[in-house]
Order: structure tokens, then C-alpha cells, then sequence
């Protein structure tokens, strides 16, 4: 649907072009130039505007309903997502409860401090678009809902991967985990 939108723009836009610049060459070129100019300047503000909404539409969907649970609401992408601090490192995960182990993007373990190019990836893993080469690396800290889960080893993916996911590896170190509509519910440890 937006690609038709484009094209009618694309085809407006050079419809006036061509009928003007025979009339007023010169008016017609710094028209133009000005258009193209806001043009680009939208689209950069559109694309730094949608980075941030979708920033803040992640801190909206975790909430906190008593001392152990949290509700996660799904995107509208129809997927859960959450933060993670690895290695005092803020991450931003897509939860996938069909994943055995917790996966980092190669830009993900970079922020993390993992050195990526050091890493072996010779791990075979089968994933939704085939099989794919992953490594393994342990990180000294892993926090999620309040709870500090220590150190542990976290899968790398080298290419591939577009988003982190969480998967059950961490998601089963809390009591209890389900999904009511839109709407993940986790239970975490009870501190007594």
C-alpha cells in the first residue's frame, strides 16, 4: 500500500517537474531542490520519531501488578519484547518461548562488551529461516525483572539475526510464565 502511495508521489513529482522546467528552468530546478530537501528532512525526523516511540512503547508494556509479577503487553507486531541488563548493558530482546537458549545479535554482544570477532561460530542451531552458526560466550551478569541471574552462557549469532531473543533458558529461572490474549504474565522468585 505505501509502495503505491510512492509511486503516485514519484509520479506527481515528476509530472510538475517536467511541465515546469521547460517554463522557468532555473525556478523549477531550486523548486525542486527545495522539495527534495523537506522531503529527506521528514523522512529523517519520521525515522528518529519512530525509534524513540518504539523506545517508549517498550518501557510501557512491563508492568509491575505486585512484589513478584510483571505483565508484558504484546507489540502490535504480535510479539513480546523486553529489556535485559547483560554486563550493566541495557538490551532490548524479542521474547520467543519456542527458543531453547537466549541469543544475542553480534551487535548486541558487542555492546556487552563481548569481543564478537574472537568467537568461534561453528555451533549448528536450527532456527525458523534454516540452520544457522552460532557461538557460545558466558557473561558475568544478567538481570531481568528485578532479579539478578548471575552469570551465564548466552548464544551468539553472527549474522542472521535481526533481534535478541530471550528464550526459555531464562524464562524458565522464574515460578511461573503464561500468555492470557496480548497480555505475558511472569512470576518471579519470591525474595523471603
Amino acid at each position: 500500500m505505501s509502495l503505491a502511495y510512492l509511486i503516485v508521489l514519484f509520479l506527481a513529482l515528476s509530472g510538475w517537474l517536467f511541465i515546469t522546467f521547460f517554463r522557468e528552468p532555473n525556478k523549477t530546478a531550486q523548486s525542486f531542490f527545495s522539495w527534495v530537501l523537506l522531503f529527506f528532512g521528514i523522512a529523517s525526523a519520521y525515522g528518529l520519531w519512530s525509534k524513540y516511540e518504539s523506545k517508549n512503547l517498550l518501557e510501557a508494556s512491563l508492568t509491575q501488578l505486585n512484589d513478584n509479577t510483571f505483565q508484558i503487553l504484546k507489540a502490535n507486531d504480535g510479539h513480546f519484547y523486553t529489556d535485559l541488563l547483560i554486563n550493566q548493558k541495557l538490551v532490548d530482546f524479542l521474547i520467543d518461548t519456542g527458543a531453547s537458549t537466549t541469543t544475542l545479535t553480534a551487535d548486541d554482544a558487542s555492546k556487552v562488551g563481548i569481543s564478537v570477532s574472537q568467537l568461534q561460530f561453528s555451533k549448528p542451531i536450527q532456527t525458523a529461516n534454516g540452520i544457522a552458526l552460532f557461538a557460545n560466550h558466558s557473561v558475568e551478569s544478567i538481570k531481568w525483572l528485578n532479579q539478578e541471574l548471575g552469570p551465564r552462557v548466552l548464544s551468539i549469532s553472527n549474522n542472521g539475526l535481526n533481534q535478541s531473543l530471550l528464550g526459555m533458558d531464562i524464562i524458565k529461572k522464574f515460578d511461573h510464565f503464561s500468555i492470557s490474549g496480548n497480555k505475558m504474565f511472569i512470576t518471579s522468585q519470591s525474595s523471603n
